[in-house]
């Protein structure tokens, strides 16, 4: 025995439903029911909030431009020809001609280093793993392991 549906329900009985559901007359069934009806009018108003709740975080990151640093904060204070045309004011001392460059000591390589002599590798900071040179390339470490350096290779002795 197959159940027959209700005939279908006139916008006025439908709006009558669903103003009774707001002022609280109808019980939670009847407000379903009275609602069923109206979810076509519902799905199509959701649709461009969804749209536009969905575009806010593309939106908001479109107008951010990249960050803007003035000239000033792209060059030192003391560079010469930031708004001055690159003469220096008066009374400022002149700019060296030639900085002479400090001698820096001279790190050893492998090539400075005397046969059957010890020495350790940069990395090596708190020497804990000595090698030692047995020829004009080659070196051996505490384990046994010989091999072959390039003579430009840096090293601490």
């Amino acid at each position: 025995m197959q159940l027959a549906s209700p005939p279908p329900r006139t916008d006025h009985e439908q709006e009558c439903d669903l103003q009774r559901c707001r002022d609280g007359i109808l019980t939670f069934s009847g407000c379903a029911a009275a609602l069923k009806g109206d979810a076509e009018a519902m799905k199509a108003s959701l649709l461009p909030v969804v749209v536009l709740v969905s575009a806010v975080p593309f939106l908001s990151v479109l107008p951010a431009g990249a960050q803007y640093k003035a000239p000033s904060q792209y060059f030192r204070k003391d560079s010469p020809g930031v708004n001055r045309g690159g003469q220096t004011p008066p009374g400022s001392p002149a700019a060296p001609s030639a900085p002479a460059a400090p001698s820096a000591p001279s790190r050893p390589t492998f090539k400075d280093v005397g046969v059957n002599a010890a020495f350790y590798f940069p990395a090596d900071t708190n020497r804990a793993y000595p090698w030692t040179k047995l020829s004009a390339s080659s070196a051996k470490n505490d384990k046994g392991v010989t091999r072959v350096f390039p003579a430009e290779t840096p090293v601490q002795k």
